[in-house]
């Protein structure tokens, strides 16, 4: 597909294609800016004023491909109510990180812990 070259200014084009993507359905960050070519923070800048201007929305929140605990926002077009972040129990918390204990007490880490800390 071959496509006309751009006379316009960068950011309008930046935002066109945000937009264009958003039209596709839900989309995190990264995602965005992946399909746009700009940084992570730009994209963050740009939906952060939309959700401003109540034209996006966070529909829906997942965890993030590496673990960890902060949530992945993934928004969609429109003005809808923000989808509600799920917050773990007690328990929930408890769990996971008895589990983190659990994977760190291993020979195999155990090892790999002591190698790092020597001196060469």
């Amino acid at each position: 597909m071959s496509t006309a070259p751009r006379t316009g200014k960068v950011n309008a084009y930046a935002y066109a294609q945000l937009i264009k993507r958003l039209q596709l359905g839900d989309a995190s960050r990264v995602e965005l800016a992946n399909s746009t070519g700009l940084h992570p923070l730009t994209v963050g800048h740009y939906v952060d004023e939309l959700r401003r201007a109540k034209q996006v929305y966070i529909s829906a929140w997942s965890e993030p491909e590496e673990g960890g605990r902060n949530k992945v926002a993934h928004y969609t077009l429109g003005t809808q109510a923000d989808a509600r972040r799920r917050r773990l129990s007690r328990a929930e918390v408890s769990k996971r990180y008895k589990k983190r204990l659990a994977e760190r007490n291993t020979p195999a880490a155990r090892l790999a812990s002591f190698l790092n800390t020597q001196p060469i």
